[in-house]
């Protein structure tokens, strides 16, 4: 719950009313503030005496229920951190797609994760588990199967419903930028919160399977959570730098989705359930596995449009909405790792698009991109190294070493941007070959 507040104040309050470096410092007056607390509590505190893991158990120490394998909510945590921050980083990507890569998107999208994870875990740590450990793993089970349809299910209306939805609110004259921001808030919030509910819910159940007697308490929790973060951490790594560049959004979610199936299969298959319950199992089991393979393609063409911008340009009253932006043709789309590049030709302008935002073309703003490296170059007395920061199309690049210049090296975080800007070789007007190719490539 801190976390979400944090993520909320900061993107909506703090950053906006103090600026960055403010906000940076409010953040470390915070952590100062907790370590002083802890600090204090720490020396105040009687001492209490920690049970090791040679100690006897104690005459009438609880055991709950009867025993299931030990590794099971250790392996179904470590798959659900992986999981949850795979959709994490997936579903942040997708809808910075259909939102907009802002600041205000970004924070309602972490603050509504971070709250249904906060919100499920609340919820499921109420029921008290007093019957024997089958209900425990069965509901530990079918909260992964939920994850998977849940995240299948909202993963294909963020990547084809959603942004036609926020770009129909944005063509619409009324709307203000307060309105459309609250409404993409609340989009954020109906895709993400449902998905973090059920994985916040599914960790109380993990402790409560794990937590084997009372004096061993400390340490068999501290297992699973120290694995469930391991898995979180792998699965935020994981997912932006090798499943996402490789495999692209959907596909990367579909990875995650069959990935929170096979945990919640392994739960069903190392419980002790009873044949009704299997049978039950096996049928959820199958329908999700359906669910997760079923859902179509995505549009791309109606994705990377960036209707969260254009669409109030959009006024041919001939064309709706969505084939207005989809018009032209896609001549390169690829989704990074650090984000989603796009080139789409119409009327004979190549325009470059990064997360649906045109940040190059050949036509409009030419002007600006060949000035970029004009006016500095001309302005310096006796320019000899050059450093720009972005690729883009290369108009930049082209322009400076027009110049007398002895070196020109270009900084692009993205390799997509990189192969897209392949597309705007007939605008980049060259006197040659640069004299030093830096970045292992001659524009």
């Amino acid at each position: 719950a801190g976390a979400a507040a944090g993520a909320l104040m900061t993107g909506f309050v703090l950053i906006p009313a103090i600026g960055l470096r403010a906000t940076t410092l409010v953040g470390i007056g915070l952590n100062l503030t907790a370590a002083t607390v802890a600090w204090l509590v720490a020396h105040r505190a009687p001492s209490y005496a920690v049970a090791t893991r040679s100690a006897r158990r104690p005459r009438g120490a609880r055991r709950v229920g009867r025993p299931i394998a030990r590794w099971l909510p250790a392996v179904v945590l470590g798959i659900s951190g992986f999981v949850a921050l795979l959709y994490e980083v997936t579903f942040t990507r997708v809808l910075a797609l259909a939102l907009g890569p802002t600041t205000y998107a970004f924070a309602a999208m972490l603050t509504a994760f971070i709250s249904g994870i906060a919100i499920g875990a609340a919820l499921s740590s109420r029921v008290k588990w007093t019957r024997e450990r089958e209900a425990p793993v069965l509901w530990l089970g079918l909260l992964m199967l939920a994850t998977a349809a849940i995240g299948s299910a909202t993963g294909w209306f963020a990547g084809t419903r959603l942004p036609l939805v926020i770009a129909a609110t944005v063509a619409n004259p009324p709307a203000g930028p307060g309105t459309v921001l609250a409404i993409e808030a609340l989009y954020a919030v109906g895709v993400l919160l449902p998905l973090a509910c059920v994985l916040g819910a599914a960790f109380p159940i993990g402790a409560a399977l794990a937590a084997r007697s009372d004096e061993g308490v400390t340490r068999d929790i501290s297992l699973v959570y120290g694995i469930n973060t391991i898995g979180a951490v792998a699965g935020s790594l994981g997912g932006a730098f090798v499943l996402l560049p490789l495999l692209g959004l959907q596909q990367t979610l579909r990875v995650a989705g069959v990935l929170a199936l096979g945990a919640g299969c392994l739960a069903f298959v190392a419980g002790r359930l009873s044949s009704r319950q299997r049978v039950m199992t096996a049928a959820t089991a199958v329908a999700t596995a359906v669910l997760i393979f079923a859902m179509p393609a995505w549009d791309i063409d109606l994705l990377s449009s960036g209707g969260y911008t254009y669409a109030a340009d959009v006024d041919d009253p001939e064309l709706d909405l969505a084939t207005s932006l989809k018009a032209g043709t896609v001549l390169y789309y690829k989704e990074g790792a650090t984000a989603t590049v796009s080139v789409r030709r119409l009327a004979g302008t190549v325009a470059l698009a990064i997360d649906g935002k045109v940040d190059a073309s050949n036509w409009a703003d030419m002007l600006t991109q060949k000035l970029l490296a004009h006016l500095p170059l001309l302005l310096h007395p006796d320019p000899h190294d050059v450093c720009i920061i972005g690729l883009g199309s290369g108009v930049t690049l082209g322009a400076a070493l027009r110049h007398r210049i002895d070196r020109a090296d270009v900084v692009e975080i993205s390799a997509e941007v990189v192969e897209a800007s392949s597309f705007f070789a007939d605008a980049r007007i060259l006197p040659g070959r640069p004299r030093a190719a830096h970045a292992g490539r001659d524009f």
